[in-house]
């Protein structure tokens, strides 16, 4: 602002020197006039109006003389105002300039006389201002994070008291955890897994009597080998049995009265899982084919079982599942071959 002013200052100044000169021409123009006309012989009277004239003309030129003499000194005195001021100017900008982080080349294109120049130049802040706004920002700062720990503290609060829980709530969070776990139980009992009680020495030395195993009939298809429990009526057998098949359908199968077995004309060797600790005699069976969707089925303690040698053969659709693992006694846990 007072750059400002002593710009509009030095503009009415030079628009006032051009009116003194304008009148200065005018005085010299007129003297010149004068001069061209004699009065130097001429014998006027006090009061004529010559005399007067010629007195005007004097006290004229003489006024004109102390305005010319003391423009003069106004136009050194507008020198060194201007000087000041380009001093001024040329000091901010290196201030300006210090403290600008943008590109130089527009740094360069600056203009100290137009408004916007003068706006950056007085937005440059002091070192008291700028102490002045770090500390208000600090407090401000302060101010939020406090804020922020009251909110925190509320929330905190709301949230312990939604932890509530009261007893009716708590009593059906119970049954719904019942029920759901009673749902999953029996989806998995009914569709992946069940659990089968052992009765009796059949399947001796390979399950006992009152094991507690587990089956499975999930994507299951018979092989020769398996452990399985079935529960095919159609047998005298009137309830669920343990028993390994021995061969499925299409095989053809030979045993003897002692308990030897042939399949599909090759004695089987390999059957370490039986158990024998006597003899028990049956009728003998020869060559013969098992029907489709069948499986002939003996328990591992060949001369204590009651199987597909006196019943016949097993259906498949009669099979509950495959023995996977026994979990009791809980000593002799071991997953079934």
């Amino acid at each position: 602002e007072e750059n400002e002013e002593q710009l509009h200052k030095i503009d009415d100044d030079v628009s006032e020197k051009e009116s003194i000169e304008e009148g200065e021409n005018t005085a010299t123009s007129f003297l010149n006039d004068s001069e061209n006309t004699s009065f130097d012989n001429a014998d006027f009277s006090d009061n004529s109006p010559e005399k007067e004239l010629l007195e005007k003309e004097e006290d004229f030129s003489a006024s004109i003389s102390n305005e010319v003499s003391e423009e003069c000194d106004e136009e050194k005195t507008h020198e060194a105002s201007s000087i000041v001021i380009d001093n001024f100017i040329d000091e901010e900008y290196l201030t300006v300039s210090e403290n600008y982080t943008g590109d130089s080349e527009d740094l360069g294109n600056f203009d100290t006389s137009d408004e916007e120049t003068e706006d950056v130049f007085s937005s440059v802040p002091d070192e008291d201002d700028e102490e002045d706004s770090e500390d208000e920002e600090k407090e401000e700062s302060y101010e939020i994070e406090t804020d922020d720990k009251e909110d925190i503290s509320d929330t905190t609060t709301v949230e312990k008291g939604s932890n509530k829980i009261s007893p009716v709530n708590f009593i059906f969070d119970i049954l719904e955890l019942f029920i759901f776990s009673l749902a999953a139980v029996l989806l998995l009992t009914t569709f992946v897994f069940r659990h089968s009680i052992v009765e009796g020495g059949s399947m001796n030395n390979t399950l006992h009597d009152g094991d507690r195993i587990i089956i499975s009939n999930l994507f299951y298809t018979p092989k020769r080998g398996d452990v399985i429990v079935c529960e095919d009526y159609s047998t005298v057998l009137k309830k669920p049995i343990v028993k390994r098949i021995i061969a499925i359908e299409g095989d053809i199968i030979s045993v003897t009265s002692y308990g030897k077995v042939t399949l599909n004309g090759k004695e089987l060797t390999n059957e370490d899982y039986v158990f024998i600790d006597g003899i028990k005699w049956t009728d003998p069976i020869d060559n013969y084919e098992i029907p489709k969707g069948e499986v002939f089925v003996m328990g591992d303690h060949r001369n204590a079982s009651t199987d597909s040698r006196e019943i016949g053969t097993v259906k498949v659709d009669s099979i509950l599942g495959k023995a996977i693992f026994r979990f009791s006694p809980i000593e002799e846990f071991k997953f079934i071959k």
